[in-house]
């Protein structure tokens, strides 16, 4: 791993030195959508003087499924996290975050994973479709995926130089929490690089924030590009059983579509949310869409064993002609599942 993409990535990651890991974050590159899942093994040694366990592991996302080493790992003993990814529908790209928590600890171990699906070998272009004058971008805005409020978000994203001729690549009037830094900024033609970026969240919100930096080619100014981060609490903390005892969401309906719309037409779908806990009430904190521009009418909290109606508005702006996949994400106060994903399927005619 790079040492300043280890360097900016430990602010958010920093765990105690119990466990060492060989690699905290895989990027599995461009797969063929023929593929249905992905497979890594984060392994790990135990570097304290005592005999250590993990208690649980918790993705991002219930498309990643977690097993990992169990029983106690004695003094420099080794032992594993796998991740399996299950390609997830209408999905281009991805990023995955996975906590792991240790027997005694607080703060958890955060590992990644990420990639991207392709339907035919792609050229450098083909990679990078999101353009801005030479350059291309994997995707606009940039997603740097979920980080906690007030901490500290850190990865990278490549730039490509799709042009004939070399250039020189740097940022600047960046929005006041983000930081950019390159790993190399002169690009040959036809060749990427890539640059680390630093965000620090703030505590106003939760669920989607954007923040802008702009290009400079050959000290030139192009149009800002931005970057994407979805802003969830840190649960890291709470103790397991008050974890087991909070709010449980699950959504009822297998399948959600608005069906058939007319093209400049606005389309509308509904799900059921039910909030499975005997106890502790589900509060909706944050809805918010893939594209933008969706809007959602839900209740601010469900009751205990209580089931509540979604309905979601989607406008023409975010609809194109054909089959649509719309991904709306919902930002709940459940420590067991704070980020649910919905995906509204329909056609445009």
């Amino acid at each position: 791993m790079n040492l300043l993409f280890s360097i900016l990535f430990s602010f958010l990651l920093a765990a105690p030195e119990v466990l060492s890991f060989d690699s905290i974050s895989h990027d599995f590159g461009s797969q063929p959508k023929t593929v249905e899942s992905l497979e890594h093994e984060f392994t790990f040694t135990n570097v304290s003087g005592r005999s250590v366990s993990i208690s649980y592991a918790v993705a991002t996302c219930s498309c990643t499924r977690l097993s990992w080493t169990t029983g106690p790992i004695q003094p420099g003993g080794k032992g594993s996290v796998k991740a399996i990814y299950i390609r997830e529908l209408g999905v281009s790209t991805f990023e995955k975050f996975i906590s792991v928590f240790v027997d005694g600890q607080t703060k958890p171990f955060v590992l990644r994973i990420a990639g991207s699906f392709f339907e035919t070998d792609k050229s450098l272009a083909d990679d990078f479709p999101a353009t801005l004058s030479m350059l291309g971008f994997a995707s606009s805005p940039i997603k740097a995926g979920e980080a906690y409020r007030g901490e500290l978000a850190s990865d990278s994203f490549w730039v490509a130089n799709l042009s004939d001729k070399s250039i020189s690549l740097s940022f600047k009037s960046l929005s006041e929490s983000l930081k950019v830094v390159p790993e190399y900024q002169y690009l040959d033609p036809h060749s990427r690089t890539r640059f680390y970026y630093e965000i620090s969240v703030d505590t106003l919100s939760w669920g989607k924030r954007v923040y802008e930096a702009v290009p400079l080619v050959d000290d030139k100014p192009l149009d800002p590009v931005s970057f994407s981060l979805t802003a969830i609490e840190n649960y890291a903390g709470m103790p397991r059983a008050e974890v087991n005892a909070g709010p449980f969401p699950k959504v009822l309906d297998s399948e959600c579509s608005f069906g058939k719309v007319k093209s400049g037409k606005s389309a509308h779908a509904s799900f059921q949310l039910k909030n499975f806990s005997r106890t502790a009430p589900l509060e909706i904190r944050a809805v918010f869409s893939d594209p933008d521009g969706v809007t959602a009418e839900y209740p601010a909290s469900i009751p205990p064993r209580e089931t509540a109606t979604v309905s979601v508005t989607i406008p023409p702006a975010a609809l194109s002609k054909g089959s649509n996949t719309i991904q709306l994400s919902i930002i709940s106060n459940s420590p067991l599942m704070q980020i649910i994903q919905v995906y509204i399927n329909g056609k445009v005619e």
